[in-house]
């Protein structure tokens, strides 16, 4: 790969970070421009939150050393299929997404839930730029990919299959 691939892939790393960031901070610290709330469920909210730190934790306590923001693979890092990594490829945005709709259902804004679901997206598209990288550095994960789900520890696709026997 030579220096102009490298610095483009490095950028377009830096660019989902800084979205991330941008999109977490506006869901923690900011309040809607315009009045237009929904529902609030601030039990649900709260557990949701609670159950997010949580899973941010148990993941980064399971990547150890290969614990990184970026969506590129450290050098000296391991493919890590155990813990929260069992269930879902991507526990730590999985996580992330949790707290993040909690904080959107305590708050009740609107809002929160646009900020959410641009969380959501970007999330989508930083764990397939991700998996691209660990799928050229880690043999085995082309079939841990096909056999443990992105986010949520259950297949939506087989999901709509169950439902549509019904």
């Amino acid at each position: 790969m030579n220096n102009f691939d490298t610095q483009l892939k490095l950028t377009k790393a830096k660019l989902f970070v800084f979205g991330q960031a941008i999109l977490l901070l506006l869901l923690i610290f900011s309040r809607s421009p315009i009045e237009l709330s929904l529902v609030s469920f601030t039990p649900v909210g709260i557990g949701l939150e609670i159950l997010g730190a949580l899973g941010v934790l148990a993941s980064a306590f399971s990547l150890k050393h290969s614990l990184t923001v970026m969506p590129l693979p450290k050098q000296d890092s391991t493919l890590v299929t155990t813990g929260l990594y069992r269930f879902s490829r991507h526990p730590m945005y999985a996580s992330v997404l949790a707290f993040s709709l909690g904080l959107s259902l305590q708050s009740g804004e609107a809002y929160k839930y646009l900020l959410f679901l641009m969380l959501l997206i970007l999330f989508y598209y930083k764990s397939q730029y991700e998996e691209s990288f660990l799928q050229e550095k880690f043999v085995g994960y082309k079939h841990y990919s096909k056999t443990v789900p992105r986010f949520v520890p259950f297949r939506i696709k087989h999901l709509r299959r169950q439902n549509k026997s019904i």
